[in-house]
């Protein structure tokens, strides 16, 4: 218990410069995530969203993309609709989204998958519907 204080001044000084590198981008991010996060990036960004949902409707794959932020979304849909949709068809979820930005490849990422999870989701339920589906 003497040393009680030291150990808790430690733990101040840390969570403070914890945040602070968060902050600046740099906390719970290296150089080999924010790679994986450009990589992630530019894979989502090449692909066409509203085509692979119309291949994989044809193909009778009726799912969604989810993302993570506080809770479990549906990027693009109404909550509700995304739920009735997962609940029947299933869902694909995004790993890798979160509100908790660690960085600005982190950042990149999140907006891209969540551009691409809008427009798939959107055009999967415009398809489901057409067809009587949903």
């Amino acid at each position: 218990m003497k040393f009680a204080w030291v150990y808790c001044s430690l733990l101040v000084i840390f969570v403070f410069q914890g945040c602070a590198d968060l902050n600046r981008g740099e906390g719970g991010s290296d150089g080999a995530s924010d790679a994986s996060y450009r990589r992630r990036t530019r894979e989502f960004e090449a692909k066409k969203a509203v085509k692979e949902a119309v291949t994989d409707f044809e193909r009778a794959s009726y799912g969604i993309f989810s993302a993570s932020s506080y809770s479990l979304y549906y990027p693009g849909l109404d909550f509700e609709v995304g739920k009735l949709v997962a609940e029947k068809y299933g869902v694909k979820h995004i790993k890798g989204t979160s509100d908790a930005i660690v960085s600005d490849a982190h950042r990149n990422f999140n907006l891209a998958a969540f551009y691409f999870a809008s427009e798939y989701n959107r055009q999967k339920v415009k398809l489901l519907k057409s067809s009587g589906k949903l």
